[in-house]
């Protein structure tokens, strides 16, 4: 359970342990429950950061715990550069797939979404990852939606991946 960019499996077994524990307090509805392993979660995350410097599981993690669409891009730009600057390729395929998913789903923004969809496409290849792959084509198939709902000329997904048409 270690992560790609270093991180020991006794440490991030903890914050896997955590983020359970703050599903379950989010499914059964424990609002002061899942405050408080969100605080737990965040806290321990800044102690690793401390321990083992910037590093993208910990931005991207960090990323997925936190309030505000804009705080989440901030963390997850950078701990995408940080992993491109250390070959992270599995990091690279998770938080390019982090960040399609925030463009797409959360924000409803086509450009950049489709931008970021293209690099999971390639990361997730590359890292032969199965379950990325099928994200993708989920991920498609929303930027399509919001490309038809937007009532701009249509132009294919394939080619603003590519760097194309209006890119």
């Amino acid at each position: 359970m270690a992560t790609p960019d270093g991180i020991s499996d006794r440490d991030w077994g903890k914050v896997h342990t955590l983020a359970l524990l703050l599903v379950t307090a989010s499914v059964t509805s424990k609002k002061k429950a899942n405050k408080a392993y969100s605080q737990k979660l965040l806290r321990y995350l800044n102690r690793l950061e401390v321990k083992y410097g910037e590093l993208p599981s910990i931005l991207a993690t960090r990323a997925c715990y936190i309030v505000g669409n804009k705080r989440k891009e901030t963390l997850l730009c950078r701990a995408y550069r940080l992993s491109m600057q250390r070959n992270d390729l599995l990091n690279q395929a998770e938080i390019a797939h982090s960040l399609s998913s925030l463009y797409i789903e959360n924000l409803r923004r086509y450009r950049e979404g489709i931008n970021w969809l293209g690099k999971l496409k390639a990361h997730a290849r590359k890292a032969k990852d199965k379950y990325l792959e099928q994200e993708y084509d989920r991920l498609r198939l929303e930027a399509q939606k919001i490309k038809a709902k937007s009532g701009k000329p249509a132009s294919s997904i394939r080619e603003h991946e590519r760097g194309g048409v209006g890119s």
